[in-house]
């Protein structure tokens, strides 16, 4: 299953994307976000909610801060290539149905309007 989020919001930034990769078991998933930020400049965070329901963070909550992948808690990672940052938030069950919430603040706190998929 893929979930995809596209277009531009505002101006922090023009695409999120999650995915759910595979995992070693068929039954267990990555929760993957691509954040684009080739149309964005002086970003400092990626913040993620992920919950049972819409607007919920009750099963994720965390802010990213660019460029910086030292640091994580376990199970979480964090790669970019170019303008493309990939963001690995968890595993789960593949029956579980969950919101997302993702959105970008800059460096002087100003925060983008959120993207929404599931």
């Amino acid at each position: 299953m893929y979930y995809e989020s596209t277009g531009e919001t505002g101006s922090q930034y023009s695409e999120i994307t999650g995915e759910r990769g595979t995992s070693i078991i068929d039954t267990i998933y990555k929760r993957m976000c691509n954040v684009d930020l080739s149309n964005v400049s002086s970003i400092y965070k990626i913040h993620v909610n992920v919950g049972t329901g819409y607007d919920l963070s009750d099963l994720f909550d965390y802010a990213f801060i660019v460029n910086d992948s030292l640091n994580l808690p376990d199970g979480m990672t964090y790669t970019s290539y170019g303008s493309q940052i990939y963001l690995g938030l968890y595993n789960i069950y593949k029956t579980d149905m969950n919101y997302y919430k993702v959105w970008l603040e800059d460096a002087d706190g100003e925060l983008s309007e959120p993207k929404y998929f599931y």
